[in-house]
């Protein structure tokens, strides 16, 4: 039976939401979605244009705000179609990869289509037979330039589904004030369960997809959202929204999150959730996209909003949208009580260990590899991992270090936390986007010393994070042992073939990479050769090649068989002991005025 359905929950009122927009039209578009094809995936849309051209272009986005890439949404639409209002077909044409032209003859008139949706991701659509989540850059054409008029979406659902979203509704439909808050609310239509709480004046929902045979700990899930989003109201001051929805599948495929404004899309395997560490992640994850709300959704470059849905959008910040952010998830964490002292401690000397090995990066700064995120980030080329990094792991470090040099200069009264209040007051709450200038205005004046130097050499620049000195100064006790060695100081069983290094980095025997400047490119070792032999005995996997390597040991030449594409080749290289380090903190005996103010719950 198809019938709407309606959560009377929705009907809360526009969210408070700040964006920069477009003049508002008074007349809406209007949209009608059938999802009661769930067996086909296709989504069947049918959108009422109120427009008076005499032609009139549709266009679907080529990307989804949040998500650095191109996608080209229009390659799923199939059968699109126009009518006047009483019925006569009017001609459509296909004017490139994303936009049709219609003859409307300036009067108003309706489109049709179809939208394959089968990809299981936060960043798509999803029909199914069970469920269906819906991005709106991917299922709502729009008319360039008219984003600014309101949009009224009614829904046609399999009996028994809901709906849930960020939207408010009204008689039935879901209203946005115009394209923007449309696409930033993303719309869950099935039967999931939903906890709902109360916090600092703002209400939450926990909406949970996933299937029924499942084990979940629910009521885990959202006593650590309650806890999480309580450590951010603390820390940021309050809530600068009255609602806000969590939508997490839990299924088979797909992973990861995508913030918007009053809610977030969250996917996490089944798998995951076998261990006790899976909720950890989720944990993670849900802290992450909550802190978009503002760093993002509310702070945001100037070029992030109003958006350019047709082609990329370019800034210079990811590394403080994302790095940082990722910077306040785990100082989330720890202010929630989901983490003790030690183990935010231990997370940051993971994430320095990891940092620490991978060879690129220091090559790029991070501004640029913000900028080349369209390029570099969604889309890595077979050397990127010596040319770059990510802008999430190396600006979660660089989040730390400020956060570090702000507390020392401050004598603990200044944070990172303080920098985003700041810029909250300075420049979200003025409808104003912020520049790299005034991440600096900020930092410097909650540390009360100016911090340029700081930007330019670890963000404009190249140097290598001072990540370890801040962190002794601030009186942390760091200690870096080699990779082969345990924590107590003896050898790893496997202590010979963790020692030997010799740049390669393998998948099985194949070489994946090449290190720059280590012995295997100085032997002129190539990516994609596969290495059959060392010292003249045959290896036939990854373990057997890294052992074969540590039995030659540092110091000595290693021969290597390998092929490259078809040839045979005879290589040499040396052995050498490996640089790499495994970096582990503590506490002091007695912590300062900074530490206790960056580890405080």
């Amino acid at each position: 039976m198809r019938t709407p359905l309606w959560l009377a929950p929705l009907v809360l009122g526009a969210c408070a939401t700040a964006r920069p927009a477009a003049a508002r039209s008074s007349a809406p578009v209007q949209y009608r979605v059938d999802l009661t094809h769930g067996a086909t995936q296709y989504v069947h849309v049918q959108a009422r244009i109120p427009s008076k051209a005499a032609r009139t272009k549709l266009a679907l986005p080529a990307w989804t705000p949040g998500s650095y890439k191109i996608r080209d949404f229009a390659k799923h639409v199939y059968g699109l179609s126009a009518t006047s209002i009483d019925g006569r077909p009017l001609q459509v044409e296909l004017v490139d990869k994303q936009t049709w032209e219609v003859r409307n003859g300036g009067k108003p008139f309706d489109v049709r289509y179809r939208v394959f949706a089968a990809t299981p991701s936060v960043r798509t659509s999803l029909l199914d037979d069970t469920h269906a989540s819906i991005n709106g850059a991917s299922i709502f054409v729009f008319e360039p330039g008219k984003l600014g008029r309101p949009r009224r979406v009614e829904i046609e659902a399999p009996q028994g589904w809901t709906v849930h979203t960020a939207l408010p509704s009204r008689d039935g439909a879901l209203l946005a004030d115009d394209y923007d808050v449309l696409v930033d609310s993303p719309i869950e239509v099935g039967t999931p369960t939903v906890a709902r709480y109360d916090q600092g004046g703002t209400a939450f929902e926990y909406v949970l997809t996933s299937p029924d045979a499942l084990k979940l700990d629910r009521a885990r899930l959202l006593d650590d959202a309650r806890a999480l989003t309580a450590a951010f109201g603390e820390m940021m001051g309050g809530f600068p929204m009255k609602r806000y929805v969590f939508l997490m599948h839990v299924g088979d495929e797909g992973g990861g999150g995508l913030e918007h404004a009053d809610s977030t899309m969250m996917m996490m395997r089944s798998a995951a959730f076998e261990r006790s560490s899976g909720y950890d992640r989720a944990a993670r994850l849900l802290a992450h996209e909550f802190f978009h709300l503002w760093n993002v959704k509310r702070i945001h470059d100037e070029a992030l909003g109003p958006f350019d849905y047709l082609s990329e959008t370019y800034t210079r910040l990811l590394w403080f949208h994302e790095g940082f952010t990722e910077t306040m998830e785990s100082l989330a964490m720890r202010r929630s009580g989901l983490w003790t002292q030690q183990e935010y401690l231990d997370h940051v000397g993971r994430s320095l260990s990891s940092y620490s090995r991978k060879p690129g990066r220091d090559a790029m700064p991070l501004a640029e590899t913000s900028f080349r995120a369209w390029t570099h980030g969604y889309q890595p080329e077979k050397n990127h991992r010596n040319e770059t990094i990510s802008y999430y792991e190396k600006g979660d470090l660089l989040g730390v270090c400020l956060d570090l040099r702000i507390r020392l200069a401050s004598e603990g009264k200044g944070s990172l936390p303080g920098v985003f209040r700041r810029l909250m007051r300075e420049y979200a709450e003025q409808g104003k986007g912020i520049t790299a200038q005034a991440v600096v205005d900020a930092a410097s004046a909650e540390a009360g010393v100016d911090l340029s130097p700081f930007f330019a050499r670890y963000v404009e620049g190249v140097e290598p994070l001072p990540l370890r000195a801040l962190l002794e100064e601030a009186g942390v006790v760091v200690k870096a042992r080699p990779v082969w060695s345990k924590a107590g100081g003896a050898d790893l069983p496997d202590a010979a073939a963790k020692r030997a290094w010799t740049g390669l980095e393998l998948a099985g025997t194949t070489v994946r990479n090449v290190v720059p400047s280590s012995p295997a490119e100085a032997a002129a070792v190539m990516r994609g050769d596969e290495i059959i032999a060392v010292q003249g005995r045959r290896v036939t996997s990854e373990d057997a090649l890294r052992h074969a390597l540590g039995r030659v040991g540092p110091g000595a030449r290693a021969s290597l068989t390998a092929f490259r594409g078809s040839r045979l080749l005879e290589l040499e290289l040396d052995v050498q002991e490996s640089p790499h380090r495994i970096y582990t903190l503590s506490l002091p005996a007695e912590p300062g005025p900074a530490l206790k103010s960056w580890l405080e719950r």
